[in-house]
């Protein structure tokens, strides 16, 4: 966790980047991320049962009831 927090903070930190972005790259970026979230979330409604399962699995492995 304290990885994570640290490479936030790093991220969080702007610099000048002295570069030209084009205006319609906000367009091909969506492109990319449109298909790829269709992707997961189709995998997401096919696979909720199972992964749903090994949840509970998991969670029951993690902490029996007890009687």
């Amino acid at each position: 966790m304290y990885r994570v927090c640290i490479v936030l903070l790093l991220m969080a930190i702007a610099l000048p980047a002295f570069a030209y972005i084009d205006p319609n790259a906000g367009g091909y970026i969506s492109q990319l991320l449109a298909p790829i979230l269709m992707i997961a979330a189709t995998g997401l409604t096919f696979f909720r049962r199972r992964i749903a399962s090994a949840f509970r699995w998991l969670r029951e492995r993690i902490s029996p009831v007890r009687d």
